[in-house]
């Protein structure tokens, strides 16, 4: 059973975790992506021009709740990478955050924060 629960905790949650992490980073960018090349300019060419700005608002706040979700869960997500990406280096290499690597991802982590100020 120990075998099972070590391999739960150092495979699963870990694999999970960063799949979580990856897809709510596309479609964070996805939906981004899908706004600005398809909504916006459909809206223009097929909806009279008083009316543009309001559906877009519309539609840009429906996405600013998704987006809240989506930013909550990378944050917390890259939280949990870092701590295993730490503990693996601690394990391999005996230096944790004073790796490159665990610094680039801390840094990465903090501008993701200033990011969601924005949202």
């Amino acid at each position: 059973m120990d075998k099972f629960i070590d391999a739960f905790i150092n495979q699963w949650i870990p694999i999970v975790n960063h799949w979580l992490h990856l897809m709510s980073a596309i479609l964070w960018i996805g939906g981004l992506g899908l706004l600005m090349m398809a909504v916006v300019p459909s809206l223009k060419k097929s909806v009279p021009g008083e009316l543009v700005k309001p559906l877009a608002n519309a539609i840009y706040r429906k996405y600013q709740r998704i987006i809240g979700a989506l930013m909550l869960i990378i944050l917390v997500t890259g939280g949990i990478n870092i701590a295993y990406v730490n503990r693996l280096m601690k394990a391999t290499t005996g230096e944790g955050f004073t790796n490159p690597y665990i610094i680039a991802l801390g840094i990465k982590l903090f501008f993701v924060m200033c990011l969601m100020t924005l949202f």
